[in-house]
């Protein structure tokens, strides 16, 4: 599985990546995407913080993208950025992790099988560059402290 993080691609940007092996470009990638998704040009005023455009996708659409993370500090930059996000994933057939609706959905894994093998990802964010923690009625990220890692990691080997 391929790893890429730190990703934010705003209204009106995108990406060609030219020369990546074949081989890259077969294996199940896992992206980090920096915050909530926004409708392109949703409104007439210019956002605050980072996002994606809900065009994000035309710049991996020739990636094997399996799983999309999105348990960062920036995931609240765009009104109700956890559901809308879940929900737009979910929708194009995404698998998302390290964020819930509920402190209990951030903490669940997200089970990629590619060729033969099971991949188990689980999302954490850190408190100390700002990333708000799920409760239990209150969407936000599955934090990364130590009861909160154990328990997922626990979470993932039951299932």
């Amino acid at each position: 599985m391929i790893f890429v993080g730190d990703v934010a691609i705003a209204d009106g940007d995108s990406f060609c990546f030219e020369g990546f092996p074949d081989d890259l470009m077969t294996k199940p990638w896992c992206i980090n995407l920096e915050g909530s998704l926004r409708e392109v040009m949703a409104t007439s005023s210019t956002p605050r913080g980072l996002y994606n455009s809900d065009l994000w996708v035309n710049s991996f659409c020739r990636f094997q993208v399996s799983a999309i993370f999105i348990g960062n500090n920036h995931i609240h930059d765009v009104e109700n950025g956890v559901v809308v996000a879940c929900d737009r994933f979910v929708a194009r057939g995404f698998g998302v992790f390290g964020v819930g609706e509920t402190a209990s959905e951030a903490a669940r894994s997200l089970h990629v099988q590619s060729a033969g093998h099971e991949y188990v990802l689980i999302g954490f964010g850190w408190s100390v560059i700002g990333c708000v923690p799920a409760g239990l009625n209150r969407p936000g990220v599955n934090m990364y402290e130590g009861h909160g890692v154990l328990r997922s990691v626990c979470l993932a080997l039951e299932q």
